[in-house]
């Protein structure tokens, strides 16, 4: 919705630029187009890893350009996976972790200078993506670009997408362990909690009542929208300074890529046929310790697999594996 600009009534600042909406309308578009839109056409609109921002925020970066002048051999690295990559995010994918990386560095550089510690609600999140892909498409380099605190410095736009190349880089190489690049499912993991004692804190209980980590496909801002805040894993906003003195800000990217919210289920459904309908939930069928259905449907759900979910009488019946009876 868009409120008038003379319009004098405030209405909220929540804010979606509704990419993940338009990428799935584009899918079931291209479906109907080619004679209707069937079930499996309708399940894989809402797995598509693909994130609208990221082709113009690549595009404004214009990284095929920035090799000559680039010499860090992480640097260039991230830069050849990026080329490399298709824009999507499975869990083996090393160009969505180099893209997640940089999107996050580059956004961290550029406005902690001015928000400091208060970045870490901005950094990452749907502004963030929109002001960026808007900066980078600015004839005119914004002043945000400079960096405040670097007195008698000006720093240029060019200068801080190199700068954060390199910091995305080192990023990438601590979380693998110290060298190279990791797929997102390394860095990008779903962990299923148990709201009483599996928050206990104590590490055995923790690992009866909980599930996983799991490597997770998506991301934010995509039809597959499994959601992190990664924000809160950036330290020394507050001190992080241009290239004339040591450059403080890190990110833990296992941290700030943690998923910590999803969709609760995937659902399926040809109205004409109700019987072949599908779906799948992240955690399990029941949510009972030692049940065999506690959590089994975890690495289905992160598999885009699904389930049949018959529902006429005859065909529940039909697809029972057991009986509970209550009896009064």
């Amino acid at each position: 919705a868009v409120v008038a600009s003379d319009d004098p009534r405030y209405l909220g600042q929540e804010f979606d630029p509704g990419d993940r909406a338009a990428q799935i309308l584009a899918d079931l578009e291209a479906a109907a187009a080619s004679g209707g839109v069937s079930l499996d056409e309708l399940a894989a609109a809402q797995v598509d890893s693909r994130a609208l921002r990221t082709s113009a925020i690549l595009a404004g970066l214009d990284l095929a350009n920035r090799r000559t002048a680039i010499s860090d051999p992480g640097a260039l690295g991230l830069i050849d996976a990026l080329a490399a990559w298709d824009g999507t995010c499975g869990v083996e994918s090393v160009g969505c972790a180099a893209y997640t990386a940089l999107e996050l560095r580059l956004t961290a550089n550029i406005v902690g200078d001015e928000l400091g510690d208060l970045a870490r609600d901005w950094v990452g999140n749907v502004f963030s993506w929109v002001v960026l892909e808007r900066w980078l498409a600015e004839p005119t380099p914004s002043a945000w670009w400079d960096d405040v605190r670097t007195s008698g410095v000006s720093e240029t736009r060019d200068e801080v997408i190199a700068r954060s190349l390199v910091g995305a880089a080192a990023d990438l190489a601590a979380a693998n362990g110290g060298s190279g690049l990791p797929t997102w499912g390394a860095i990008h993991t779903l962990r299923l909690q148990e709201q009483t004692l599996g928050r206990s804190g104590i590490a055995p209980i923790e690992a009866l009542f909980d599930h996983g980590p799991y490597p997770a496909p998506g991301v934010n801002g995509a039809p597959e929208n499994l959601y992190y805040d990664a924000g809160n894993a950036t330290t020394g906003l507050a001190t992080a300074t241009g290239p004339d003195v040591a450059d403080a800000l890190r990110i833990d990217l296992r941290k700030a890529f943690a998923v910590r919210a999803g969709p609760s289920y995937r659902l399926a459904v040809d109205v004409g046929d109700w019987d072949g309908a599908r779906v799948i939930i992240p955690g399990g069928q029941s949510g009972s310790l030692f049940d065999p259905h506690d959590g089994d449907l975890t690495e289905r759900f992160l598999g885009r697999q699904w389930l049949d979910f018959p529902f006429s009488p005859e065909a529940v019946r039909a697809a029972a594996t057991g009986t509970l009876t209550l009896t009064p």
